[in-house]
């Protein structure tokens, strides 16, 4: 159980609520004074929030037996029910992602880097002129992190625009609001995270938006297709045997660095993989 977020369980009671309260308000609509267009309203709603839950619930389960049919059944049951569906589909996602790369080391903080950057050090280097133990450890130690700042405009725009759509009586305004609302729990999650980067002999790598970051040898990692939109990843551990795909368009900083830092760290990985 503690492959399952907790965002999950709390997406999940949000959900049970709010399929309560609508079976509540079609109760007060039937028979009354309010019998009208707001009952006819709830009579639909109801049955699809229904149906909406017992796909999550029964996704948990195949999150443990058939994680991908789990996956595309939480995001039918979420869809049902945005955009407050989010919450639940953005803890399943995590909660995958846990299932399918546990048996990898989280890199989890700044203080576990510099502990593995100094593992095996004795004492103070001072390189000599012309020596390349200095430029040999910045090359182990470049890191790229999320552009985050596309994640919170998306974000912004798409509940604004939802909004009004919503308003405007048409429901497929919650839609746009459902990916506004991801879009900025993304934002918020992946601020000052790595998507990439060398520590030592050790890839640091964050292999989905909804994943943790992890620390993976070289020896573990090989390059399998790069153009100039993504790139993939083959990890292949005891545990671990996947393809992630990263787009260069979630890499933070400037064209020339990007280009630069990627060509080093790649090239660490075909040259562990072909030795």
């Amino acid at each position: 159980m503690k492959k399952i977020s907790l965002m999950l369980w709390i997406g999940l009671l949000i959900n049970i609520l709010i399929t309560c309260i609508a079976w509540f308000n079609l109760s007060e609509t039937a028979g009354g004074y309010d019998y009208d267009n707001s009952h006819l309203v709830w009579s639909i709603v109801l049955p699809l929030f229904i149906v909406a839950l017992a796909m999550q619930i029964a996704s948990i389960g195949l999150l443990f037996l058939a994680p991908k049919a789990g996956r595309i059944i939480a995001g039918i049951g979420a869809f049902f029910m945005l955009p407050i569906g989010m919450v639940f589909f953005i803890g399943y996602m995590s909660s995958y992602e846990k299932k399918s790369n546990q048996g990898m080391t989280v890199f989890s903080s700044p203080e576990e880097e510099n502990n593995i950057n100094t593992e095996g050090k004795t004492g103070l280097n001072t390189p000599t002129e012309g020596s390349t133990e200095e430029n040999t450890e910045m090359n182990e130690s470049v890191k790229l992190y999320f552009k985050t700042t596309p994640f919170f405009i998306n974000g912004v725009v798409f509940i604004v625009l939802g909004g009004v759509i919503m308003v405007m009586g048409l429901g497929t305004g919650s839609i746009l609001v459902g990916a506004g609302v991801l879009a900025l729990v993304n934002g918020f999650r992946l601020n000052n995270r790595v998507v990439i980067g060398l520590s030592k002999n050790e890839l640091i790598i964050t292999p989905g938006l909804y994943s943790e970051t992890y620390r993976v040898p070289y020896n573990n990692v090989k390059v399998t297709h790069m153009d100039n939109r993504l790139f993939k990843l083959h990890i292949q551990t005891p545990d671990v045997d996947k393809v992630c795909t990263l787009r260069k368009a979630w890499l933070e900083g400037e064209r020339d660095y990007v280009s630069s830092a990627m060509a080093n760290i790649l090239s660490n990985l075909t040259e562990s993989h072909a030795a």
